[in-house]
C-alpha cells in the first residue's frame, strides 16, 4: 500500500530534508564541474587513472548515492535531481496528487500537482485540510 502524506507531515520534515537536498546538490554540482577535468584523464589510455582527483570524486559519487537514499527514506520521491525537485503523494478531492516542493523554496509546501501534471501544472495549496490527513483511513 503507497504512504500517503499530510501536508502538515511533510511541512514537519522539510527543513530536515532541505539540508539533505542542499548537501546533495552541493556536491552534484562539484562533481559536474570536475567531470570535463577528469574526461581527458580518462581518454588518455595511457595515464595513470587513480588520480587524487578520480578518487575524489568517486567518493563524492558514493556521498551522492547515500544522500540519495536518505532523503527517499522520508518517503518522498526526488522527481528531478537537476531541479531539486520533490514529490510526496497525497489526496485532494478523493484523487491521488503529488505534493510538490523544490530545493530553494521555503521548507514548507505550497503546491501540488496530478500524477501526470508534472511541474508545470503545479496548482497552489490553499488549504492545507482539503489534503489527506493522517488520521483518515
Amino acid at each position: 500500500m503507497p504512504r500517503y502524506f499530510s501536508v502538515a507531515e511533510v511541512n514537519k520534515i522539510l527543513p530536515e530534508i532541505a539540508e539533505l537536498m542542499k548537501d546533495l546538490l552541493t556536491r552534484r554540482g562539484k562533481v559536474a564541474s570536475q567531470m570535463n577535468d577528469l574526461k581527458a584523464v580518462i581518454s588518455d589510455r595511457f595515464s595513470n587513472t587513480g588520480s587524487a582527483q578520480a578518487s575524489s570524486v568517486v567518493q563524492d559519487f558514493i556521498a551522492i548515492e547515500r544522500l540519495i537514499e536518505q532523503v527517499e527514506a522520508y518517503g518522498c520521491s526526488i522527481k528531478n535531481l537537476n531541479a531539486g525537485t520533490l514529490d510526496f503523494l497525497s489526496q485532494f478531492e478523493g484523487q491521488d496528487v503529488w505534493l510538490c516542493w523544490r530545493y530553494g523554496e521555503k521548507p514548507e509546501l505550497q503546491h501540488f500537482h496530478g500524477l501526470t501534471d508534472g511541474f508545470q501544472g503545479r496548482r497552489p495549496i490553499i488549504d492545507p485540510t482539503d489534503f489527506w490527513m493522517e488520521d483518515d483511513d
